[in-house]
């Protein structure tokens, strides 16, 4: 196109791509996409109910329903989830009732013994006193990710909420 406009032929760009597509000369060029490390964040236990995390996200639930949050837990060791709560409000009881019916269902015996760690991200149901005073009731120590100071991004929380 440049050699045609510096010889003083009108050259049109649309005319140029179409004479281009006609010979064969057109190349599409593929559409890079970033990566994402499945890596960031993830989360390694030794064994069950050792290490567990947990978010909060927004879902559509149907038309009857219409939108709804869903707080789930699951266990990094086994990748399943252990607790989980679909409410229409986004409120510190529903992330409670999903840590406590995964205390219940899985460690029925009691989770004070278990040594078991909790890592969230920093959303306001999870850094809320309630919250943190029902986990050191349950026993559940917090999760070194939880440093407010720093930036969260959408892998700081490892495997749920990527």
């Amino acid at each position: 196109m440049v050699a045609a406009t510096e010889k003083g032929l009108p050259v049109n760009r649309k005319r140029v791509l179409r004479v281009m597509r006609e010979r064969g000369l057109l190349v599409r060029s593929r559409r890079l996409r970033a990566r994402r490390k499945k890596e960031w964040g993830r989360v390694e236990a030794a064994e069950p109910n050792q290490i567990w995390q947990s978010d909060m996200t927004k879902i559509w639930a149907g038309p009857a329903v219409g939108w709804a949050y869903l707080v789930c837990v699951i266990d990094c060791c086994t990748r399943e989830i252990v607790g989980w709560n679909l409410s229409h409000r986004c409120r510190t009881e529903d992330a409670l009732r999903a840590v406590e019916q995964a205390v219940l269902e899985r460690l029925p015996s009691g989770s004070r013994e278990e040594n078991l760690t909790l890592t969230t991200d920093n959303g306001t149901q999870f850094t809320s006193s309630r919250f943190l005073e029902t986990l050191g009731r349950l026993g559940i120590t917090i999760g070194e990710r939880r440093i407010i100071t720093r930036k969260v991004t959408a892998t700081s929380n490892g495997s749920i909420a990527a």
